[in-house]
Order: C-alpha cells, then structure tokens, then sequence
C-alpha cells in the first residue's frame, strides 16, 4: 500500500451491498455480454474484486485492473483466482490487439480521470485491444442532473455493523464545468443510544464527465454504436431526471 493510493482508506466491502447490487445489475450484464466466450472481459477499475468475481462464476473469464494496489490486495485476499493488473486505465499495459471480449468500467471509475487526453487514450487502447463488435459498458453519475438541479448530495447509504451502524454521508461541491468534489464522511452510530460520532472523512476532487462529452470521446475513438440507459433495467436515459449515465459502445 502506498502513500500516495487515495483509496487506502476506503472499505468498498462494508460501504457497498455488494449481494444486492450483483443480483440487480447481473442480468443486465449477461445482456450485454451475451455467452462467455474465449476471449476474457477486461473489468477496469475493478477495486476490491466483486463484479469480477461474479462474471466469473457466470463462467466468463475476466483481468481485473486497477490503479490501486490496495484495492487489489483487498481483491486477491477475497478471490485468490482472479487475474489481476495493477495500472492506470488511461495508459493499460495491453500490447495485442482484438483480445479481449468485452469491457466493462462501471461504479462511476471513470470519473476520476482529468484530461481530455486521457479519456482520448482510454477509449483508443479499448477500440484497439476489444474484439469486432464486442461491447464495452461504461457507468457514471448523470452529472449533467447534478450540475443543472445544484444537487448537494447523493442519497444516504446506511450500513450495518456487529456494534454500530455505519452512514455514508457523500456530498457534492462544484469547482468548475470540468472539477467537482466528492467527499465522503462515514459516521458511526450506535442506536438506539443515538450517540455518533464522525469515523473518517475522504475527499478527492473528479471530472464531472457529462453525456454528451462521453459520447464525444467514444465516437472519437472509433465506436460507431453508442446506446445510453437510464438504469439497469434498460430503461431509456433522461438526461434531468436519470439518476446514472449507463452506456454501451461497439
């Protein structure tokens, strides 16, 4: 774990219901994806293992990457089996073109890239390395919903614990049209005492990377079909009131 991992700090495991979540956006991967082929699924920005981890019991086979080593010790503690690259999704080690199967980046990773130009080289290495035709799915906050309505905040997640209950309280402040911070604080309660008290406190600054700037950056790079969702149910995206951008290019 290094210094420098803004990650460190992070228990994905206890601030995410994970069960939950893979059952309610599984069916819309297996969709997407279609039947496990050969060629594996490059899961970018994969963190702690769990979407992975379940495509790998659909019988897909997956690389996990991530920026994060300590994300991925978390990862290969939890899923000893799964292949795992330590790098950054703008400069992806991946020589060989047409071998993956299809890729996926989901829980708002993309976000946290910065310049225009390294979005350029994610989505160029991606049209290089997937298969004719092989989908890549793609999930952020629809920040165009945030910016326009001044949303503060994303809804509350509470968490259980053995002792106390844990609260996610992320707040949203925007710098400018291209920075916004996001902030976590976690409090730990203990009801019914109701006495709390703040745990930890994260803070990194994001690209608020809208819609029509993702679709830009996909077509730029060479996919050709570009289909936006407003949820994993497959309904249609509604850019003021969907709550994810969810797209899929090929």
């Amino acid at each position: 774990m290094t210094a420098d991992d803004p990650f460190r700090r992070l228990d994905y495991r206890r601030f995410v219901a994970w069960g939950p979540r893979i059952r309610r956006e599984l069916p819309f991967l297996r969709r997407t994806f279609g039947a496990p082929g050969k060629r594996p699924l490059l899961d970018i920005a994969c963190g702690t293992g769990e979407h992975a981890h379940a495509l790998g019991e659909e019988g897909y086979p997956v690389v996990g990457l991530d920026i994060s080593r300590s994300m991925l010790e978390k990862a290969r503690e939890a899923y000893p089996a799964l292949a795992l690259v330590a790098a950054d999704m703008a400069s992806m080690p991946f020589a060989s073109p047409r071998v993956f199967g299809g890729a996926l980046c989901l829980g708002n990773s993309l976000a946290a890239l910065d310049a225009d130009a390294r979005y350029q080289a994610l989505f160029a290495t991606l049209r290089r390395v997937l298969a004719e035709g092989a989908p890549l799915l793609l999930q952020i906050l629809n920040y165009r919903r945030i910016l326009e309505q001044g949303i503060r905040h994303l809804p509350l997640n509470f968490r259980p614990g053995p002792e106390s209950e844990i609260v996610y309280l992320r707040i949203l402040d925007p710098i400018d049209a291209r920075r916004i911070r996001f902030e976590v604080i976690t409090l730990e309660r203990r009801p019914p005492a109701g006495e709390s008290r703040i745990a930890q406190v994260t803070s990194r600054v994001m690209r608020p990377l809208q819609d029509e700037e993702l679709r830009g950056f996909l077509a730029g790079a060479g996919f050709e079909r570009i289909d936006f969702f407003g949820d994993y149910e497959g309904a249609d995206y509604r850019p003021l009131e969907s709550a994810d951008v969810i797209a899929v290019a090929r």
